[in-house]
Parts: structure tokens; C-alpha cells; sequence
């Protein structure tokens, strides 16, 4: 049976497909019958073989006091003592014997229960169904995938260098940047500080909560964000594919193209403050780097 289907919203633990169970369910029957008839034959046996030991008992306290009182020889009375202690052994193995019996059927029936339950699939989370790959009445196979399920949990990231790290705490104001959505900037607060660097990348990790609607944090998304540390006055700034060699950029000054050496102050994906070697209001070359060469002659008009 199958309640799989593709855009449908499922709540956590609730039942998505119900796998055949037949064969297990004969198999439980079965064990738990055994199991029944086992406890009752234990029972009765334990109840007769309880009598014939208070028997034994009762006759090896009897000689035991006839040897006190010296009725009965030494010889006799250590074969005596050996015979009980060897019916109280075999009582003992008798008891463990019949414990090891219904443990034995115990544990067969509880490893049939939970593959019965493994039967029940349910939804390990709230999420959306994505994908079917089976349909009610399908043939399936062990480790098949019956559908794909999207959490709609989302955890949002950010990865921050370790010079940084240590500036950053829980509770701080940020604003994030998507990529798939341009300049759009979106609220954001840290709300947690992985304590280990990323292998790959040396970077720390936070998890931020950003202000943005569900549906539009798509998985795998990528962009930035910017926590305050610190903050001045830029002097300058410019898009980050204006800078190359890492501190040149290309100015037009009187018509004629030149290369400027500039320092970065603080640099994003976007953008990069520039601290020296540019004053507001220079005309900077954003595009098309290597068609412009040291001393070109260019004309400069207003975009339309």
C-alpha cells in the first residue's frame, strides 16, 4: 500500500507505504506460539520437578542429622552429599536450560517484530515528497528507494575565516546575499559556532537565521554574508572585477587609459573598499580588462 505522492506535505512520523508483511506475520504467529507453549511446559515442569526437590531435600537433611548423631557412616553419608549436590547442579542447568529456551525464542520474536516494523515506512521528518520511485502493488527489492522526501527545514551556513572567527557571536546581526537573487539583501542573526574548521577550506562555520520565506531558500544556494565587526567611512569603493593582480586597477584620466596601484581596505564578493590610490569620483574600468592597454586613448559617455 502506498500513500507516496510527488508535492505532497508529510508530517514526521507519518505513515508514507506499508510493505507486504504477510510471511512475517505467519512467522510471528508461529514464535509466539512457541513461545507460549514453552512458558506453559516450563511452568508445569518446574511445579512437578519443585515436589520431587523438596523431597530430596527433605531425605538429605534427614541423613545429615543421622550423621551428626552418627547413625550413618562417613562413607555413606559423602556419597549422599555428592548425589544431592549433583541434583542441585543439574536443577541449576535445568533452570538456565529453560531461561536460555525462552530467551532464545524471545529474541527471534523481537527481531520479527522490528522487521515487521520496518514494513511501516514513515517519514523521517516534515518535509515535501519530491519523487516516487514506487507505486502501490510494485515489486520491490531490499534498500530500494521508494521516494525522495525535501525537509523543509533549512540551515543556512556561513563559512568565516579564521582571522574573524573569534569576532563572531551568537545573537549578531548580519545581512546575507543570494546569488540567485542579485543585490536583494536579506536579516539574518547567527545562532550557532561550530567549534572546527572545515578540512577543504580552513573556514569556520555559523548557523544563521535569515529572514527570508521557505520557498524561496532552495537547497544549495550560495552567497554571502556579512557580519559587523567593525565598520569606518569607505574612501572609495569598486567592484571586485575592477581589481587585478590582487591591488591594480585601470583608470581613464584626461581621455587616456592608466594603470593604478591601489590598497584594499575590507573586500566582499561583490565589491572591495579601496583605502589608497583612488579618490570619489574616478572614472575606474569595470569591464573587458585586457582589451585596455597603458596609454590607450579612450572615450568616456554617459550609460543610457
Amino acid at each position: 500500500e502506498s500513500q507516496l505522492l510527488a508535492g505532497k506535505v508529510v508530517q514526521a512520523e507519518e505513515t508514507l507505504a506499508q510493505i507486504d508483511a504477510s510471511a512475517l506475520d505467519i512467522e510471528i504467529k508461529h514464535i509466539e506460539s512457541e513461545l507460549d507453549s514453552a512458558r506453559q511446559n516450563i511452568a508445569v515442569n518446574v511445579a512437578v520437578s519443585e515436589l520431587g526437590w523438596k523431597s530430596t531435600e527433605e531425605d538429605f537433611k534427614l541423613n545429615q542429622r543421622l550423621h551428626e548423631q552418627n547413625s550413618v557412616s562417613d562413607v555413606a553419608f559423602a556419597k549422599i552429599e555428592r548425589a544431592y549436590d549433583g541434583a542441585k547442579q543439574a536443577r541449576e542447568l535445568t533452570r538456565l536450560a529453560n531461561a536460555q529456551q525462552v530467551e532464545g525464542l524471545e529474541h527471534q520474536l523481537a527481531t520479527l517484530r522490528l522487521r515487521r516494523n520496518q514494513t511501516t515506512v514513515k517519514a523521517p521528518f516534515i518535509g515535501v515528497i519530491a519523487q516516487v520511485f514506487a507505486n502501490k502493488g510494485d515489486l520491490i527489492n531490499n534498500k530500494q528507494a521508494l521516494a525522495t522526501v525535501i525537509s523543509l527545514t533549512r540551515i543556512v551556513t556561513g563559512k568565516i575565516s579564521e582571522e574573524n572567527f573569534a569576532a563572531i557571536e551568537v545573537g549578531q546581526e548580519c545581512t546575507v546575499k543570494l546569488l540567485v537573487y542579485g543585490d536583494e539583501l536579506f536579516a539574518a542573526k547567527v545562532t550557532k559556532k561550530l567549534p572546527t574548521a572545515e578540512e577543504s577550506t580552513q573556514r569556520y562555520l555559523v548557523y544563521l537565521n535569515v529572514d527570508i520565506k521557505p520557498e524561496r531558500l532552495l537547497p544549495n544556494l550560495t552567497g554571502e554574508v556579512a557580519v559587523k565587526i567593525d565598520e569606518h567611512n569607505a574612501k572609495a569603493l569598486v567592484p571586485m572585477r575592477a581589481v587585478f593582480d590582487g591591488h591594480f586597477v585601470k583608470v581613464v584620466v584626461d581621455g587616456r587609459v592608466r594603470q593604478r596601484e591601489v590598497t584594499l581596505g575590507y573586500t566582499s564578493l561583490t565589491s572591495a573598499e579601496v583605502t589608497e590610490g583612488l579618490q570619489p569620483g574616478d572614472l575606474v574600468i569595470v569591464e573587458d580588462l585586457d582589451t585596455f592597454a597603458e596609454g590607450d586613448r579612450v572615450r568616456t559617455e554617459p550609460a543610457k
